[in-house]
């Protein structure tokens, strides 16, 4: 039987804010959304599961591999991640971004022009990554993930600034990786893009699981006790939709 691409168990964080969370897989080749309230613990979650926040407890399997006895350049190579917030690169070109992702390997110009591609940024290559607006800037971090090639993808809000067109690209480009083998982890705000988009979700809440399953448990129920809010359904005949009452 072959290891889960993620497991925890027995995980406890505490900065001021509490993350615990005493059992969750992942399924391997699947897409797994994470969604909940603001500052429920997602962004976190994912920090620590790459082992970018240290100060926790428990165990985290990658590849039934303890995350903390893996070295940082082989982790990088088994688990890509598009952070929330990009952070600023000091006078790097949008390419050279995009192959620093790879280290010492060699390059593939190909490889580049193909993903550059398919995220729609091969416009924006020789631009100054720091004069790109938010939303571009996630596309072409997502390219660098894409060219390092790990197994896992891990994705934080990434269509956060992105017009409808980019969105309709990015989501293309998931379900792709998806297909390709990958296992693919997000973090939404839009519980009917969850439920679209996702095999499975992990639902959080106050720094703990709140319920997880398949996209089957995005409804009108589980939804208002997980926000605290009202919702209502509404259907065009093909689907229903959930937005929240005002």
């Amino acid at each position: 039987m072959s290891a889960l691409p993620v497991e925890i168990k027995n995980l406890y964080y505490d900065n001021g804010f509490k993350l615990k969370i005493e059992k969750l897989t992942i399924e391997d080749k699947k897409i797994t959304g994470i969604i909940g309230p603001n500052g429920s613990g997602k962004s976190t979650l994912l920090n620590i599961i790459i082992n970018y926040i240290k100060e926790w407890s428990g165990k985290i399997y990658i590849n039934g591999r303890d995350v903390k006895e893996i070295p940082h350049i082989e982790r990088a190579r088994l688990i890509g991640i598009v952070f929330q917030e990009i952070p600023s690169t000091m006078n790097l070109k949008a390419i050279d971004v995009i192959e620093m992702s790879r280290y010492n390997d060699d390059q593939d110009d190909e490889l580049i022009n193909k993903i550059s591609t398919s995220t729609g940024i091969k416009d924006l290559l020789y631009k100054d990554f720091n004069r790109l607006s938010g939303g571009e800037r996630r596309l072409v971090m997502l390219a660098s993930v894409m060219y390092r090639d790990p197994d896992i993808v891990m994705l934080d809000e990434p269509n956060s600034f992105l017009d409808p067109n980019h969105e309709s690209r990015l989501f293309k480009i998931i379900k792709d990786m998806k297909n390709s083998g990958k296992t693919i982890i997000i973090v939404l705000h839009d519980v009917n893009l969850a439920y679209m988009l996702c095999d499975n979700i992990i639902a959080m809440k106050n720094g703990s699981l709140f319920m997880s399953g398949t996209n089957e448990i995005v409804n009108l129920n589980n939804m208002e006790r997980l926000y605290d809010t009202g919702f209502m359904e509404i259907s065009d005949g093909r689907a229903k939709f959930l937005f929240p009452k005002f």
